[in-house]
Parts: structure tokens; sequence; C-alpha cells
């Protein structure tokens, strides 16, 4: 079965720190048009950033591949809301969302 791709309108990283370590994960969101729903989806693990001139190709533990444009990242309203709620709910320092893209460093020092 071949991966599964994903190209979102914005995207974050986040740090997930769990009870068996830390985890990056990206937090996407896909607008909505006049007959559709704005969307999200939180990936499972990235465990390959492959840098390319003007996108990262990010793959994931579960399979998928996100395409995610440099110059799109950020929250959209919907995944800024999410994330908001997360913080309100979770303990503090449970969910780091990067203000700047973490992908410019390796990711082993994202795990720290």
């Amino acid at each position: 079965m071949p991966p599964t791709q994903n190209t979102p309108d914005r995207w974050v990283g986040v740090t997930l720190h769990v009870s068996e370590g830390a985890m990056v994960k990206l937090l996407c969101g896909w607008s909505g048009g006049y007959l559709d729903a704005d969307r999200w989806r939180l990936s499972s693990a990235v465990q390959r950033v492959i840098d390319h001139p003007q996108v990262y190709e990010l793959q994931c533990e579960s399979g998928s591949v996100y395409t995610c444009r440099k110059d799109k990242y950020g929250l959209t309203d919907l995944t800024r809301r999410l994330v908001a709620g997360w913080h309100a709910r979770l303990p503090a320092n449970a969910l780091v969302v990067h203000t700047a893209n973490p992908f410019t460093r390796p990711l082993r020092d994202l795990l720290q």
C-alpha cells in the first residue's frame, strides 16, 4: 500500500512529552471553502525530514508523508483554538508548539 500523501495549507511542528519520551509531530490545517469545513490532523511521530528548496517532505511513523511548504508555517484559526484547548487540559510543558520552524535543526535536537 503506498503512503498517504498530505499537503496542508498551514502547519506547525509540535513536541509531545509523554512517559515513553518525547516525539515530534505535525499539526496540520486545511482551510475549507464555501461548502467544506476547515480540517485538521495531528500526525504520528516524524521519522525523517527531507529538505527541498521550497518544501519539507516529512515522513511519519504511520507511513504518511507530508509535503509542507516552508512559507506556510503557522496555525490556522481552527488549529489555534485546538492548541489553546490542549494547553488548558494538559500538564505544563507536555505539548510544545514551535513558534518558529523547528526543522531547520536536526530532528534529534528537537527531542531534548
